[in-house]
C-alpha cells in the first residue's frame, strides 16, 4: 500500500488540468509555505478515496 498523502498528491496532481494551475498544493503545504508564496485558494473538491472534500491552493507565477 502506498498511503493516504501519496494518493492524495496523486490526486491534487490530477486536478491541475482542470484548474488552469501548473501548481497545487494541499492545504497542509500552504500552512507551511504561506506568506513566503502567493496562492490562490480553490472551493473545496472532493476526491476519490477521501471522505471529506479538500482545500487545494493554486501556487501562482510571480
Amino acid at each position: 500500500a502506498i498511503g493516504p498523502p501519496v494518493n492524495l498528491a496523486n490526486r491534487i496532481e490530477s486536478l491541475t488540468k482542470k484548474a488552469d494551475c501548473n501548481l497545487l498544493i494541499s492545504e497542509s503545504t500552504y500552512e507551511c509555505v504561506k506568506g513566503r508564496v502567493n496562492t490562490k485558494c480553490y472551493k473545496p473538491v472532493s476526491v476519490k478515496g477521501f471522505t471529506d472534500p479538500i482545500l487545494v491552493y493554486g501556487v501562482l507565477d510571480e
